[in-house]
């Protein structure tokens, strides 16, 4: 039989393939577990930020990026309080990675304001763990809504791994849906012109050793900000199709028969890093 390892609560259960129970009644048994069973597990998961000066633009309002950042966070800390989280993912050379994010923006906050992020782990598909966002006022007005796509992913081959052989997501997702409106396909269309050129540094890296998602909406911003000269969405979709290392030439170009469409692509071996769609506000 097979030795298998899960994570349950940040700590390692191993049992025998096969086994009609997989150790579940016995573990619960365990003082240690016991101990983890009075933990207050929170499905939903709230921080609250500021909005300062090194997260706005030129108009004083938070940056995609500034907005970028405040959901990663959120995530992140949210991961590390259910027990799957990069500590512990780590020990078995995998980490968590975004695949897709989809913004809806009803309005950006300005600076010196606070904003309450809410995450939640939603469903597992396939090989895809999503997680919604509510951005909102400490008062409760909507600002953001958001949903995402993660992998787990063998930081040795770089490929997508089965989430369940590393956690039961499922024990601690929620039904609640941020996002209700209709996701658009992102387009195939291929006729694009470059905008810029960028080579990735190494303050752009993460501990996964790629680009931190974070840097693409730097890269998207200023492409918008080239081609159309107004910042105003009022959705975005980011699709990461191929992570970035350290030092790799990328052009970030415009796609000449679809408005808003955007994709930064990797020179050396014509490879698409990311997919970008934007709708704008009237006038945008």
């Amino acid at each position: 039989m097979t030795k298998l390892d899960k994570i349950w609560f940040g700590t390692t259960i191993t049992w025998c393939e096969g086994q009609q129970n997989p150790g579940w009644i016995s573990c619960l048994l365990h003082a240690d577990i016991c101990y983890l069973c009075r933990k207050k597990v929170k499905k939903i998961w709230k921080e609250q930020y500021a909005v300062n000066w090194d997260d706005i633009s030129l108009d004083g309002k938070l940056t995609l990026t500034g907005l970028n950042i405040m959901l990663q966070r959120a995530a992140t800390y949210h991961a590390e309080h259910l027990g799957f989280g990069f500590t512990q993912t780590s020990v078995y050379n995998a980490s968590w990675v975004l695949f897709r994010i989809n913004l809806e923006l009803i309005r950006m906050p300005e600076w010196c304001d606070q904003v309450v992020v809410e995450t939640w782990p939603r469903v597992v598909k396939g090989l895809a763990a999503y997680r919604d966002f509510i951005v909102t006022t400490p008062e409760g007005e909507v600002l953001c809504r958001a949903t995402s796509e993660w992998f787990i992913i063998d930081l040795t081959s770089r490929r997508p791994q089965q989430i369940e052989k590393y956690v039961d997501v499922e024990l601690y997702t929620t039904d609640r849906q941020a996002v209700t409106r209709d996701i658009p396909t992102l387009s195939r269309n291929t006729d694009y012109e470059t905008l810029f050129e960028v080579i990735p540094k190494y303050s752009d890296m993460d501990m996964n050793g790629h680009t931190n998602a974070r840097k693409y909406f730097d890269w998207l911003t200023d492409a918008m900000h080239q081609d159309n000269g107004k910042l105003n969405p009022t959705f975005v979709q980011m699709a990461y199709f191929s992570e970035c290392t350290l030092g790799e030439h990328l052009v970030i170009q415009r796609n000449t028969s679809e408005k808003g469409l955007y994709r930064g692509q990797k020179t050396a071996h014509d490879k698409t890093a990311f997919v970008a769609m934007v709708e704008m506000s009237n006038g945008g």
